[in-house]
């Protein structure tokens, strides 16, 4: 006897099970149909999402599952409001109650306290957007998300770094105190990290798939890390994800990223993976083979006045 699809709420120890949804469905759908696997656990160990958690928000996530099965999945990456829905291709008539349920659950409340909320659909998802479209959506060509992607079986430069500097993984704990100072610096914070915020690195680095093997960082001679490329790695989809990538501004322009890009892509080769992506169409990342793999754009409605 066949059990009905059922949809709750989100908990906590379902982070696994939409984990292991997503790779399990990787290789079934185009990339930008499917919220990477990767993506889902850096998002979720990210330490700027512990306020998130705290409040209960990641709880209005939602889920629909069949037999115990995750099936779909509705939810926002790093604030309310801007929703991704993610379906077993076998399962796109849910299309329609997912959108209700986001609306329902996933919006934004604005400043001036209207409600808004704004979907990702890849642009080869023509059933999303048809159904975006009646409910009176409408598509903000400005607003878009790219994945580029390469092989990694492809050739791979052979760079060089100036003197003075090497590159290397990040070791656990060790280097917690430098890698919080070169994400801080390389995202352009002024001033020095505040010491407080060293959980920030135990608490990303506490990622089940977190691999300091492919982590990679660039270190000066007074040994300050300078820059900074993360890699995840799937092994059921033999693919990688890149995030975060980042150069501390005094050592911009000296091709650091790329060295740290590609010694980060051989290693990931080691380990087995065949292709590797990112959510970027940057410059840098089409200087190193990369092209682009799908765009979605936002689809936006404001869902009431004041």
């Amino acid at each position: 006897m066949q059990m009905r699809i059922q949809s709750r709420h989100y908990k906590e120890d379902d982070f696994i099970r939409v984990r292991d949804f997503l790779k399990n469905i990787f290789g079934k759908w185009s990339v930008g149909h499917v919220f990477m696997p990767a993506r889902w656990e850096y998002i979720v160990f990210h330490p700027n999402i512990v306020p998130l958690k705290q409040a209960g928000v990641f709880e209005q996530i939602g889920l629909w599952e069949e037999d115990g099965e995750i099936v779909a999945v509705a939810h926002f990456e790093s604030e309310l409001g801007e929703v991704y829905l993610v379906v077993d291709p076998n399962y796109t008539f849910l299309y329609s109650e997912m959108i209700e349920y986001a609306e329902a659950n996933l919006y934004e409340i604005k400043e001036d306290g209207r409600k808004s909320i704004e979907f990702h659909a890849d642009e080869s998802n023509e059933t999303l957007k048809a159904l975006l479209e009646e409910r009176g959506y409408l598509r903000d060509a400005a607003l878009y998300e790219v994945y580029s992607g390469r092989s990694i079986l492809d050739e791979l430069l052979d760079l060089k770094l100036p003197e003075g500097l090497q590159v290397r993984n990040i070791r656990k704990k060790e280097d917690d105190g430098r890698r919080l100072r070169v994400l801080w610096r390389g995202f352009d914070h002024a001033g020095e990290p505040d010491p407080n915020d060293l959980w920030k690195s135990d608490y990303m680095q506490s990622a089940p798939g977190y691999d300091p093997f492919i982590n990679i960082v660039i270190e000066n001679a007074e040994g300050n890390f300078v820059a900074y490329a993360g890699f995840w790695y799937d092994h059921l989809s033999r693919a990688a994800y890149i995030e975060p990538v980042c150069v501390d501004p005094d050592y911009r322009r000296m091709g650091l990223a790329s060295v740290a890009l590609m010694e980060g892509m051989r290693r990931c080769r080691l380990l087995g993976a065949e292709n590797v992506y990112v959510a970027s169409d940057a410059g840098l990342y089409k200087s190193l083979g990369f092209s682009q793999v799908s765009i979605s754009y936002s689809w936006i409605k404001q869902l009431s006045d004041k």
